[in-house]
């Protein structure tokens, strides 16, 4: 998805992300049907830097997680860890996101499945670019190894495999 946006306009290609959501919502289909659009999804989280846009990522999640109640704690996660101020235009609401991860990588990482682990890995990979936040540096690289303990946690080499496929 990420590089069928490269000529687009942002604001177009958060109208694209809201209609997606839209029609997730409304779309009668299997999980399968939707698996891809989790997994591309996922993806933006780590490229897209305007809140709008990552709000707008982060609505997908939540509309297949309405769909699909195994998603559910991963889209409440993501919303916590993308989510912004509603005091400060453009900042980070840190108080969310550092309580996020906290619980996350101390209680809740080893629950999920292989594909659920792909929007927090992504945001993990687009806060550890972010030059000014140490905190969310730091809280992304803690996350990150607790991704390498749930990865050689799995009984075989070919399940950890299947963790890192995406």
């Amino acid at each position: 998805l990420a590089s069928s946006f490269k000529n687009v306009s942002k604001p177009d290609v958060s109208n694209i992300l809201k209609i997606m959501s839209n029609l997730i919502s409304e779309y009668d289909c299997q999980l399968a049907d939707v698996e891809p659009i989790f997994v591309e999804t996922a993806k933006l989280l780590q490229t897209f830097t305007e809140k709008g846009l990552r709000l707008a990522a982060v609505s997908i999640i939540s509309s297949i997680a309405a769909k699909f109640l195994e998603f559910t704690y991963i889209s409440n996660l993501v919303a916590d860890l993308n989510s912004y101020s509603t005091k400060r235009m453009h900042e980070y609401d840190f108080p969310r996101i550092l309580s996020a991860f906290e619980q996350f990588c101390e209680k809740d990482y080893a629950s999920l499945s292989d594909i659920q682990w792909l929007p927090v890995l992504h945001t993990c990979l687009f806060y550890i670019k972010d030059e000014e936040e140490l905190a969310l540096r730091t809280n992304a690289t803690h996350c990150l190894t607790r991704f390498v303990d749930f990865s050689n946690d799995k009984p075989s080499e070919a399940d950890a495999h299947t963790s890192v496929k995406y």
